[in-house]
């Protein structure tokens, strides 16, 4: 199969540069990854991605819905699908080496799980974000009276539950109550010093630090690192659709999607709602901050976050789900260098990029929320949803420029 690729312009890289100009990473696609799934498994919405020490790569996955799992009725309506296990890890070649997850696997596995990290230790951290407002299409929904998904697990590599942060509620939302979580979108652990960073930004607005063995609490801000107890008010229930280029900087989170630690101790916010990064040491005290695709008006410019792995981190890539690109940043200035991608359904395309994970070899890995698989709009007609929730992963290796 022909290779096809996504080359990157050469620019100069700001306050990294040297005296000589150094190209941006290109990339091409990889089409043989990953492998097609066993078991006749349909991967669901992809709800996180992360890549662990041996370079394996970690998915956390929302099963299809039944309108596409008709190998799993009784008996089979069609030849295929079965939903697939949450959680699923390949190797390097693209083959699933472990599964395991799904509704129900323990009692508080999320409704609608959310964000994915493996540690040094090979332990498997989840989330989950389900509540009345912010479950994404598919998701099962709670009402206003029935738990949310406010807490992370940790797991063993193998599935077993080893520790829980946080309890499916619904209390109601404090800021200065670390012990009651709100949604968790994003999750980092910090080996070195055994800590675990929490993406608490979807109904509160703020970062949560927990001993990644026992849970306890350690630390928590909010946006420019302002303390727990002086964050004013909550999330809001929905997002704006735009922004207003003219408004002044929000002193609040809104809408946090993941963080991400950087070898020289900079914790990276993604704050969607504000569309921009902001950041922090990692004791909170607030560094910078910078905009993300501010000649874009559409408020998805900041989903997911990786760094490169090249000795000096020198590029932060950003999924902008709004406008289908990932974006490469200077990861000190902030400053936008490049991007991977554009807006479509073809492979090395991207429909709604989520998730992005980088490996050793500076090989970067997409997943997507949704993807469209019904172009006739039959099935919208038959369920009553504009789309069918399904998932796509795609690998991008570096290319000699």
């Amino acid at each position: 199969m022909r290779r096809m690729t996504a080359t990157l312009a050469l620019l100069v890289c700001g306050a990294w540069q040297s005296a000589h100009v150094q190209p941006l990473p290109a990339f091409e696609l990889d089409p043989g990854w990953p492998t097609a799934l066993p078991n006749k498994w349909a991967l669901g919405q992809v709800r996180g991605l992360t890549t662990d020490g041996q370079d394996h790569v970690w998915v956390l996955n929302e099963g299809v819905p039944s309108d596409n799992a008709h190998a799993a009725a009784s008996p089979p309506s069609a030849a295929c699908c079965i939903p697939a296990p949450s959680v699923l890890e390949f190797d390097s070649t693209g083959k699933v080496l472990r599964s395991w997850g799904r509704p129900g696997f323990v009692p508080a596995w999320p409704r609608s799980p959310r964000g994915i990290h493996v540690d040094a230790k090979g332990h498997v951290w989840i989330g989950g974000v389900s509540s009345p407002w912010t479950a994404e299409p598919g998701a099962t929904r709670p009402t206003e009276q029935e738990p949310w998904d406010r807490h992370v697990l940790k797991f063993s590599s193998d599935g077993k539950l080893l520790l829980q942060i946080g309890r499916p509620s619904n209390v109601p939302l404090d800021n200065g109550n670390p012990m009651e979580l709100g949604p968790v979108s994003g999750i980092r652990v910090d080996d070195a010093a055994g800590e675990v960073y929490i993406a608490d930004g979807y109904l509160n607005r703020r970062v949560l630090v927990f001993d990644s063995t026992t849970g306890r609490f350690k630390r928590g801000w909010g946006a420019y690192g302002v303390a727990l107890r002086k964050i004013e008010g909550t999330a809001p229930e929905s997002f704006p659709r735009t922004r207003d280029p003219a408004a002044a900087a929000s002193r609040q989170f809104s809408g946090l999607t993941d963080l991400h630690i950087s070898r020289d101790g900079r914790v990276y916010v993604a704050d969607q709602g504000n569309a921009r990064i902001q950041v922090f040491s990692k004791r909170g005290r607030f560094l910078s901050e910078f905009p993300v695709a501010p000649h874009v008006l559409g408020f998805e410019a900041t989903w997911n976050l990786a760094v490169s792995r090249d000795p000096r981190e020198r590029y932060l890539f950003v999924t902008d789900g709004e406008s289908g690109v990932v974006r490469i940043l200077d990861r000190r200035s902030g400053r936008e260098l490049g991007s991977l991608g554009h807006k479509g359904r073809n492979a090395g395309q991207f429909s709604n990029l989520g998730w992005i994970a980088v490996d050793s070899a500076g090989r970067l890995y997409s997943g997507e929320v949704h993807f469209t698989r019904s172009w006739d709009g039959r099935i919208a007609a038959m369920t009553g949803r504009p789309q069918t929730p399904g998932g796509r992963l795609q690998r991008f290796t570096p290319r000699e420029p």
